[in-house]
């Protein structure tokens, strides 16, 4: 078994250590970070969190462990996570390193280094301790007045129920012998849960395809680090799990996922960041695709990896792009059937196949480089019109796409025109971008009777060393208002003119033949068409948002291209997992759809989004493939 054979599964491996990983070292990972965050370790008969205010309530044998060597117990305390500051009551003894004391309520502001105390002592005083000196305390001095409040919990149900906690200010919170809630009613007992309020967005990023429902376990985690299984549903997959680890820290970011986990055709991916100053960044993206039952030996698998480095300079930027394909990684392998008839079975997505038929080689390299400026005129607000502009240069080569073992000869590559096929690739294209930035119109002092303006202009030229050139024309104007609070709406009217155009005649007339098959006089716009087309798509869009967990859209359009529109002439778009079109923009488009999109809550940490779209019956076409249906965290 070679070496890439291995690959999938020795990554699947990995990312089953880095969790592992990531769940052990977390006391090192909070202490070496570079901000002085305390971590506090938190025990109690029952440790209620309110994940919808961020509030912690433990009561019974309150014990609090923190990293600078206090241990603070007492009968009930609450913790504070966005402002960072938690209080115990009841019976408090303090054991601080430099000597113990009883009292009756203690608060910390960590944020502050404050701590304030009521002590047990002959006579009622009142003590704050600073920056860690229990050993001086400041006598009598003035607290702020909700010092010792307790907040009003009565309105609101738990998240969940736990016996233990570890807290890390101001990040995270993990908890233990957890018991989630549903309402009043206990649900589903956990050893671990993970809960980030960090303000870091590199623990944010996600590796995961989408999918309609998605529910997160956050398992393992510290200052650094997320561990999380998915439970997931997609018309594809249908139910299966997923897996996903986070790093992050202030100027970087890896993100690991094996999804689905539970099924045979499986995708492991990193993506990776790296910004070692506000002009440059490093990103990397490797997808490996396996058809494997388990962890054992693919029957098929794919890779691609991109790299992009990106600097900016002054006035534009540069990015530097490599990218390789494999699509075949596994090779072949000589087996007989029944009969005794010789067959090649190749793991490069087409199974079994008569020894002789041809084998998918194909291993396409890209690099390019490309620049884009920043707007100007930078500094002239009271210019309507901003410009940007772009240019690159790219070349992509592939020896060979498809091999036929019968002459041993290349058979295909990455473009056939004529009698010449081409493996190599170059281009190069410049383009600009004209655009108005959000013109006011209308009585400035009155919102809901405004209107706003944008419009843009993009246009680029590519030109290829085959022996044609592709023009890019796109323009889009819109009008918006907002009538009130909860109700805004848009008119949007936009122009997308891509064409090919090849220098020999011959090339055109082999890649759109004036005769086509197609003899019926509705088809004269396509016996027409050599390439270039025009896409026209007015917009009316209305929004009603009555209140954050209630939002309802609605979309109109109508299109009028070239070539026009005719049922069954042009294919539509393959379906994703969710259910929807890939692509919103295509030739042969419905001369008219609308499309209803409504999100709205429907349990305190989880929204229902519902959309579909109706095509005014064009040919067989009435309602979109199906409804798109996501439940979301």
């Amino acid at each position: 078994m070679t070496l890439l054979r291995h690959l999938s599964t020795a990554f699947a491996i990995a990312l089953l250590l880095a969790a592992s990983a990531a769940a052990a070292s977390a006391a090192p990972a909070a202490a070496a970070s570079p901000v002085p965050h305390r971590t506090l370790h938190l025990s109690a008969d029952r440790i209620a969190f309110y994940y919808d205010r961020f509030l912690g309530e433990a009561d019974g044998h309150v014990r609090i462990t923190t990293g600078d060597g206090l241990t603070v117990t007492g009968a009930t305390m609450t913790m504070d996570l966005k402002n960072n500051r938690f209080m115990v009551a009841g019976g408090v003894h303090l054991d601080s390193p430099n000597g113990v004391q009883d009292g009756a309520a203690l608060a910390d502001f960590m944020d502050f280094n404050r701590v304030y105390f009521v002590p047990i002592t002959s006579e009622p005083d009142r003590w704050t301790f600073v920056d860690g000196d229990y050993t001086h305390p400041l006598l009598g001095r003035e607290m702020p007045g909700d010092t010792f409040a307790f907040p009003d919990l009565s309105k609101n149900v738990p998240y969940l129920l736990a016996g233990k906690a570890v807290i890390g200010e101001r990040d995270f919170v993990r908890f233990g012998n957890v018991v989630m809630m549903e309402g009043k009613v206990q649900t589903i007992p956990l050893p671990t849960y993970y809960v980030t309020f960090s303000s870091d967005p590199h623990l944010s990023e996600n590796s995961l395809a989408g999918a309609n429902y998605d529910a997160t376990w956050q398992f393992a985690g510290n200052r650094n680090s997320i561990s999380a299984v998915h439970l997931r549903y997609d018309q594809t997959n249908k139910a299966y799990a997923a897996f996903e680890q986070h790093f992050a820290s202030k100027k970087a970011y890896l993100v690991l996922s094996l999804n689905p986990l539970t099924r045979a055709s499986k995708f492991y991916n990193v993506v990776g960041d790296y910004q070692p100053d506000e002009r440059t960044e490093l990103h990397t993206f490797t997808q490996f695709h396996t058809y494997q039952n388990g962890f054992s030996l693919p029957q098929q698998e794919q890779h691609v990896t991109s790299v992009r480095l990106i600097h900016g300079f002054n006035g534009f930027s540069a990015s530097l792009t490599y990218q390789t394909v494999n699509y075949c990684l596994l090779g072949t392998q000589d087996k007989y059937d029944p009969s005794g008839t010789l067959r090649v079975v190749q793991a490069c997505g087409t199974g079994a196949s008569l020894v002789g038929e041809p084998l998918s080689i194909s291993h396409p390299q890209t690099w390019s480089l490309d620049f884009s400026s920043l707007e100007f005129p930078k500094h002239a607000a009271a210019f309507p019109v901003k410009v940007r502009v772009n240019a690159g240069i790219s070349y992509i080569h592939d020896g060979c796409g498809f091999v036929d073992p019968r002459v041993d000869k290349c058979t295909a590559a990455l473009q056939v025109l004529g009698d010449t096929a081409y493996t190599t690739i170059g281009s190069k294209y410049v383009g600009a971008t004209l655009f108005a930035p959000s013109i006011k119109i209308g009585n400035r002092e009155n919102t809901y009777t405004m209107y706003y303006f944008n419009a843009a202009l993009d246009a680029q030229t590519t030109w290829y060393t085959v022996p044609h050139r592709v023009v890019q024309i796109n323009g889009k104007a819109s009008l918006s208002r907002d009538f009130s609070r909860s109700v805004s709406s848009y008119l949007s009217a936009e122009v997308q003119q891509p064409g090919a155009f090849y220098h020999q005649a011959s090339d055109e007339q082999q890649l759109y033949p004036v005769n086509p098959v197609y003899q019926d006089p509705n088809f004269s716009s396509f016996q027409a068409f050599r390439g270039s087309s025009t896409q026209r798509t007015l917009a009316l869009g209305i929004n009603f948002t009555p209140n954050p967990d209630f939002v309802f859209n609605v979309l109109a359009r109508k299109h009028t291209d070239f070539p026009i529109a005719v049922p069954g002439l042009f294919s539509l778009p393959p379906v994703n997992v969710l259910g929807a079109f890939t692509s919103n923009s295509f030739l042969g488009e419905p001369p008219y759809d609308v499309t209803g999109d409504l999100r709205m809550r429907v349990l305190r940490h989880y929204y229902l989004d519902i959309s579909r779209t109706y095509y005014f019956n064009f040919g067989t076409l009435k309602w979109s493939p199906s409804f798109v249906i996501q439940v979301s965290q």
